[in-house]
């Protein structure tokens, strides 16, 4: 339950923040709480996301609302309103078929490769500081 409590409030804090909140979530797990396999990892972590989700949709209700009925009167939508349902389908279609991938991948990686504690460290602790890179990089092209 304790582990529960911690893990929502780091993702609540991370969540909003220009870090990874699963590689935030993920560096705890593995460094200070039992082991779990690579699945479940993932799994809890989605599942820390979902409150998330739902603590953003509360926060933009009305245009989730807007949005919504708009999607129920697609033909007749023509303006931006159209676009953006159209990018929010194509984008969770495209995440979703990739994220179900590269899940089935780590399940089965991690079943044949054990991964200690300090080498998942080191693994999360490299990509985010690539991440880091990214959006320095990404800063300094818009300035």
């Amino acid at each position: 339950m304790i582990e529960g409590f911690i893990f929502g409030t780091l993702q609540g804090i991370a969540e909003w923040l220009p870090v990874s909140s699963e590689g935030v979530i993920f560096l705890v797990q593995t460094n200070f709480f039992d082991s779990l396999t690579i699945g479940q990892m993932i799994r809890f972590a989605l599942f820390l996301h979902l409150g998330t989700a739902l603590a953003a949709l509360l926060y933009f209700w009305k245009d989730f609302w807007k949005l919504l009925k708009a999607l129920f009167n697609y033909k007749k939508e023509t303006g931006e309103d159209k676009l953006v349902l159209n990018f929010l389908i194509i984008s969770t279609l495209i995440s979703g078929i990739l994220g179900i991938l590269l899940l089935k991948i780590l399940e089965n990686a991690g079943d044949s490769i054990e991964l200690s504690g300090k080498t998942l460290t080191f693994l999360i602790g490299l990509l985010l500081l690539f991440t880091a890179y990214l959006q320095l990089k990404k800063k300094r092209d818009t300035s």
